[in-house]
């Protein structure tokens, strides 16, 4: 069928080139038609329970509220992970579902669950249950200068409002912020003199304001609907309410006795960019999203809302993803255009220029019609699905070249027209076809990784599996019909274009020189000494896998690249005064201004803001939110800066810092990563054994010398300051419980009522004044109110004492956990720590503590569930092409020969990462996958080309025995021998490839020597529809013959060196643009590229040399065990006649 379609497609020029016309405009206009991101939103498979209760405390949270989400949650279906973390005054729990589970039908599910909760606590927001989505950041606008909070805050709204409607923008938010908040401070002073608790003040705020329905009146003047509309908005409303009248006719209102604040949260966030007051306006990337249309709509809004910003205020782009989505693409069609070149410029040089111009021209086309798909199985045009097009553009050309070498082949040897084309292709039609699919099988796991995994290489994936399908057309059905005229070049004349085409002739003929006189005798003894061959290409296999176990090779999960992109994070304990953390954001700042001036030679112009950098410092953007001071640094780019890496500029600003001996953690990340650790959760239900354990594993890392600090979840815990009621207090009518209802009241506030006021919902409190809240000096004022009207003095009725407390509580799997975290000098110590700890270290741990269950997390625990992960799912790819080739090759031993090279793509890619001090890394595996699928392929051609050389056929005089039926479906074949004499052979099988110059050469020996050996039909080990045919010819008087398996693999080798350091090198050449771009937008992935160049590359000589070894091995092999079964058939079938007779 597949030959007759080519054959069709050959013949009809007209229909291959409306054909590709056809690719080409559905591919640009589903290019246009695809979604364009920079990154896609992370959906990850876990729902997100969300619980809020101002004031409580992480011990309240997590029993009354998280340990009962999670028992409502108890029982689902897909469940694999559950954690939950409880803090002051918030909750969360996170619930992991296994692979291929229905996320949205679970999120419904925990939603409902959730709802039907009853008896949790009152003061409690509603609970919030979401599917995780991460969404990236594509734009974010800065709002800065010396302007107070209240604009600031409204003028960032406002522009947020603005963009939110605009294509794309339905997810802008405001960080920076904090929330607005009304606070009616009562001192402890004005509560006395006016006899009033912090009950009344509150009561008398509910009850008055208020906007309350009462119904409705039905009169015959119509009907009227009856409100109260009293609700405060202001401060003088609230000041002006009456919290109670005195017998004398008096009236208290709230100005009486408090001060009405109308302000924002009372927490401490500070927010700085070059300086001054600033707030962040974020465009999140929406689940429909067009960047172009995105970065021109906000460009336009932006110009606008200028003209409209309060004075003072200034507005700058900090981040602008469509620059650097331009660039990408700007790479992308870049090393396109360079890659066609250099294919085209390497094919004409080796082939032929028809052959050179129709293969890329088909390799375009195939690159142009790959697009028309990817829109309508949801891939979007970002980062990683332009990374899968660069990385199968030298894949893709492998297609071409089998056919277009094919055709050249026959060309040589005189035989030219559309129907050599057509033969041509259909002889490399089943190793065409096959490797193709090896290849998507290859790729194929890449969209079966569960986790954020998923998210980075499903593109890829998809990209490659749609571009090989249009390159597999291309080549089958299009090239052929364009490869038709193609000749032998026999240029004669004196001319320039005749010249050029003598001198194109002898490039061309260099690889054939090469490939008789340097190959083929190293081939050939590669062949006689095959098991020295196979000992010294298993030395090579063991020293190369040696480079990762020895470490000279690292090791990491994600790497840290070379970018522009930098956080700066430093982490002081919970009970750090602000006026510290202002102090040390003060440092940080300082080391900012250091850096910049002595960076100054490295000034660009910002394209984003049309100015010089400062220094090497393209924006600096400083926050400081309770314990943690967090900048976020845009570095100019690393091509601007060569003698200057990113490392350097860290580890600089770290100097520049200086110590900070009071902070709990300190690190500069490259790419937003965050600093490299070591994460691992010790769960348990016995909570002294859980600390006793968590301190033994700390004590245990720290021995380590790539360890820079450890600490736990509960490290960094508050004082908590207790009270305790003294004896005699309950005479009076006082409990612990009146106690600490009446300190938070005045600490952290009685919530009177929540305001709505555009969009906000606004909480009013009432509380002690903020200086009197920030001082604990106040408790020996503070009075108990009993319920006779009685003030008691608080250190009359109760004492208190400092206590260690608790900044969170962390449960995995519904139990307690605790987070043991481990900072690292650098990511690649990560595997031989943990090595180490399995090794050394756990064993006696869990028999120590048998209570205590462990996991690892973060980077560790992504790095062991990818490796299992992709264990299995090769196991299973390599199954599915194990059945495949024995399928296609009708053989259980060939598809084994085909596989043994595939070490060798692993030493090729660690060769590569050596070679460019690269760390070994997640997208190394999956380059080394890609590299798999392409050595896989040639290897296929190689054996492929084998058996057509060695196909039975069958050999006797012209004209002696029975002659052939025209109707007998047989194609005989004459040859002269030197001596006169006129054979005619019959092939066998179908793919004879037969060489007639070894059939004159066996014949002059008589067939007693040389490459034929005599065979017969009952010693053909082919299927039995060949052996038929066999017998039907001996029957005629024909002779069986084969090629010698030597002979055979030897020649399959030599004449297809060509086609295989075709392939190899363009693969290479393809790749070279991406491995030496500079960009910092795609060092991320250069791991990749160079496991699939390097890998390809080393795999060249195995395949032209270990294989025909292995094939060689194999066939001593087969020899043996089949002398073996036929001396047991002769002993005992002898033995049975034996036992006949008697």
């Amino acid at each position: 069928m597949l030959k007759g379609l080519v054959a069709w497609w050959g013949r009809n020029p007209v229909a291959g080139n409306l054909l590709m016309v056809f690719a080409v405009i559905a591919g640009i206009m589903s290019f246009n038609k695809m979604e364009k991101e920079f990154w896609p939103p992370g959906r990850d498979n876990s729902v997100f329970v969300q619980a809020s209760w101002p004031g409580a405390s992480p011990e309240d949270m997590e029993s009354q509220v998280i340990v009962r989400i999670e028992e409502a949650t108890a029982g689902l279906d897909g469940v694999d992970w559950v954690r939950s973390r409880s803090g002051e005054g918030f909750g969360w729990v996170s619930i992991q579902s296994e692979s291929g589970a229905d996320i949205d039908a679970m999120t419904q599910e925990v939603r409902s669950r959730v709802e039907s909760i009853s008896g949790l606590p009152s003061g409690m927001d509603p609970i919030r249950v979401t599917r995780q989505v991460g969404r990236n950041a594509s734009f974010i606008i800065g709002l800065h200068g010396n302007v107070d909070e209240r604009t600031l805050r409204d003028t960032a709204e406002r522009l947020r409002d603005t963009i939110s409607l605009l294509p794309g923008g339905a997810n802008t938010v405001v960080w920076g912020a904090r929330s607005p908040e009304v606070s009616i401070e009562v001192s402890e002073a004005s509560l006395q003199a006016f006899g009033l608790t912090f009950d009344d003040v509150a009561r008398a705020v509910r009850s008055s304001s208020v906007n309350v329905g009462a119904g409705a009146v039905r009169t015959a003047d119509g009907n009227f609907q009856l409100q109260a509309r009293n609700l405060a908005d202001t401060e003088l409303d609230f000041e002006n309410i009456i919290i109670r009248q005195t017998p004398d006719g008096g009236i208290v209102r709230v100005r009486d006795v408090a001060t009405v604040n109308d302000g924002f949260v009372d927490t401490n966030l500070y927010s700085r960019m070059n300086g001054e007051p600033a707030m962040l306006v974020a465009l999140q990337t929406a689940d429909q999203f067009n960047i172009w249309e995105t970065e021109q709509a906000v460009d336009e809004a932006l110009e606008e809302f200028r003209a409209t910003l309060p004075q003072g205020l200034q507005l700058t782009i900090v981040n602008d993803e469509s620059e650097g989505y331009n660039e990408l693409l700007g790479i992308l069609f870049q090393n396109a255009a360079q890659g066609f070149f250099l294919i085209f410029f390497l094919l004409l040089l080796t082939l032929h220029p028809k052959v050179a111009f129709w293969s890329t021209l088909g390799v375009m086309t195939a690159f142009a019609g790959s697009f028309f798909i990817l829109p309508y199985i949801d891939v979007s045009l970002n980062f990683m699905s332009v990374f899968g097009f660069l990385l199968v553009l030298g894949i893709m050309v492998d297609d071409a070249i089998i056919v277009g070498e094919a055709v050249y082949e026959r060309a040589e040897r005189g035989h030219h027209g559309p129907e050599a084309a057509i033969l041509a292709t259909q002889l490399v039609l089943k190793p065409l076809v096959a490797s193709v699919f090896v290849t998507m099988i290859a790729f194929a796991p890449m969209m079966m990784f569960s986790g954020e995994v998923r998210q980075f290489t499903s593109a890829i994936s998809m990209v490659v599996i749609s571009t090989l399908v249009f390159s597999l057309i291309e080549s089958l059905i299009i090239l052929p019909a364009h490869l038709a005229h193609v000749t032998k070049p026999n240029p004669t004349g004196a001319g320039l274009m005749d010249r050029l085409m003598r001198l194109q002739q002898k490039c061309a003929h260099s690889i054939i020189w090469v490939a008789q006189n340097l190959h083929a005798p190293l081939v050939r003894s590669a062949v006689k000494l095959r098991y020295l061959t196979w000992a010294i290409f298993l030395v090579v296999m063991v020293l190369g896998v040696g480079l990762m176990i020895s470490g000279r090779v690292k090791q990491t999960f994600m790497p840290e690249v070379e970018g522009d992109f930098m956080v700066a994070n430093i982490t002081l304990p919970q009970t750090t005064p602000f006026s510290r953390m202002e102090q040390v954001s003060a440092q940080l700042d300082a080391a900012r201004r250091a850096l910049e001036e002595e960076t100054a030679e490295y000034a660009y112009v910002d394209p984003l803001t049309g100015q010089n950098s400062r220094g090497v410092i393209r924006s600096w953007s400083q926050f400081i939110d309770e314990n943690t001071i967090q900048a976020y640094v845009g570095l100019t780019p690393p091509e601007t800066r060569p003698d200057m890496r990113s490392r350097r500029i860290t580890e600089r600003l770290e100097q520049l810092l200086g110590e900070v001996p009071d902070a709990d953690q300190v690190s500069f990340s490259l790419s937003g990563s965050g600093s490299p650790s070591i994460d691992l959760a010790l769960i348990s239900d016995n909570k002294e054994d859980l600390e006793i354990a968590v301190e033994e594993l700390k004590a245990r890392l720290l021995q380590f010398e790539g360890v820079t600090s450890v600490r736990d979840s509960q490290d960094a815990a508050n004082e908590e300051l207790r009270f305790t009621l003294l004896p005699g207090a309950e005479q009076l009518g006082i409990t612990l419980m009146d106690v600490t209802r009446q300190v938070r009241q005045a600490y952290f506030g009685e919530e009177a009522q929540r305001l709505p006021r555009d969009g906000d919902d606004v909480r009013v409190y009432v509380r002690y004044p903020r200086d009197d809240r920030r001082t604990l000096e106040s408790l020996g004022s503070f009075r108990i109110r009993t319920s006779d009207g009685r003030e008691v003095p608080l250190a009359s009725v109760a004492t208190w004492e400092f206590a260690p407390g608790v900044t969170g509580l962390d449960r995995r799997q519904r139990q307690s956990s605790i987070l043991v975290t481990a900072d690292l000098v650098n990511a690649e110590g990560r595997a031989e720590i943990m090595r180490t700890l399995d090794e050394q270290f756990w064993p006696g741990f869990e028999a120590r503590y048998s209570t205590v269950s462990r996991r690892a997390i973060g980077e560790a625990e992504g790095q062991q569930e990818f490796m299992q992960e992709f264990v299995t799912l090769m196991t299973l790819a390599f199954a599915a092409i194990y059945f495949l080739l024995a399928v296609t090759f009708r053989s259980y031993a060939q598809p084994l020969m085909i596989l043994c090279v595939i070490p060798f793509s692993i030493v090729g890619a660690l060769l590569g990462h050596l070679a460019f001090g690269i760390s070994f890394a997640l997208f190394s595996w999956l380059g080394m996958i890609a590299a798999i699928g392409v050595v896989v392929n040639d290897n296929v051609v190689l054996v492929d080309r084998c058996n057509q050389i060695r196909g039975y056929f069958a050999l006797r005089m012209k004209g002696s025995g029975q002659a052939l039926a025209e109707d007998s479906g047989w194609e005989p074949h004459y040859i002269s021998l030197p001596n006169g004499q006129e054979v005619e052979y019959v092939g066998i099988a179908p793919d004879l490839e037969p060489h007639e110059e070894m059939i004159i050469e066996g014949a002059q020996s008589g067939f007693q020597k040389g490459p034929i050996e005599l065979k017969t039909s009952s010693q053909m080990s082919d299927g039995i529809e060949y052996r038929e045919r066999a017998e039907e010819l001996e029957a005629m008087g024909f002779q069986i013959m084969r090629v010698k398996a030597e002979v055979g693999i030897t020649e399959a080798s030599i004449s297809r060196f060509r086609q295989i350091f075709l392939t190899s090198v363009t693969e290479f050449v393809g790749t070279s643009p991406m491995i030496l771009e500079n960009a910092a937008i795609v060092q991320f992935l250069k791991p990749m590229v160079i496991s699939l160049a390097f890998g390809v590359l080393i795999c060249m000589p195995a395949t032209l040399i270990l294989t025909p070894a292995f094939y060689m091995i194999g066939v001593d092999i087969k020899r043996v065990f089949g002398g073996m079964f036929r001396f047991y058939a002769r002993l005992y079938g002898g033995r049975r006649k034996l036992a006949a007779a008697e």
